[in-house]
């Protein structure tokens, strides 16, 4: 694909999209100053109902793994590579992985886990997020996509005492993705 693009003069893009969302931005630039010490543990979640939806929509992979491929990028831009990973998962009736947790470590003093579902119930909407604990202080994203229109995020500090909810300043991570990578060009 790589020769192909070149041949053409095209870009080839992988898009893994979290990279370009203000929130995962966020953590990641909060993670590169070592402002709040180092990251403790990485909890991750996508979870919906892709088997039980009728008429539900065609993927390019397992919507599993396809859904976990995104954590995963996420938590290696934070982390870099695990020293082990592994992973357990919920069969469906035809024996396929309905929804699988994998559990990554990074040490005696970091772990990551990456939960993806697509058995949920059919009224629980599709729902992203993440939990990224640092040594001072707890971020977390919760997105809901219920029905048409924008999802609600909803992004939230936990510094030692209280919380805050952070208004961090969205941009359409699509048009964010190609600018990063025209100006890498």
């Amino acid at each position: 694909m790589s020769e192909e693009a070149k041949r053409s003069g095209r870009i080839l893009m992988v898009g893994l999209l979290e990279r370009s969302i203000a929130q995962y931005e966020h953590v990641h630039q909060v993670t590169a100053s070592n402002r709040l010490g180092k990251i403790r543990s990485v909890t991750a979640y996508r979870l919906g109902s892709y088997l039980l939806s009728e008429g539900s929509k065609k993927h390019y992979a397992d919507p599993v793994l396809e859904l976990m491929t995104l954590d995963f990028d996420f938590i290696q831009w934070l982390l870099g590579p695990p020293a082990e990973v592994a992973a357990t998962a919920v069969s469906t009736a035809s024996a396929e992985p309905g929804e699988i947790c994998a559990l990554l470590r990074y040490g005696p003093a970091c772990t990551a886990t990456v939960t993806a579902s697509r058995i949920m119930p059919k009224g629980f909407p599709f729902s992203i997020g993440f939990r990224v604990q640092f040594e001072k202080g707890v971020f977390e994203l919760k997105t809901v996509f219920e029905g048409e229109g924008p999802p609600n995020n909803n992004f939230h500090f936990y510094p030692d005492i209280g919380v805050r909810k952070l208004a961090i300043q969205e941009h359409d991570p699509y048009e964010q993705e190609i600018t990063v990578l025209y100006k890498g060009r």
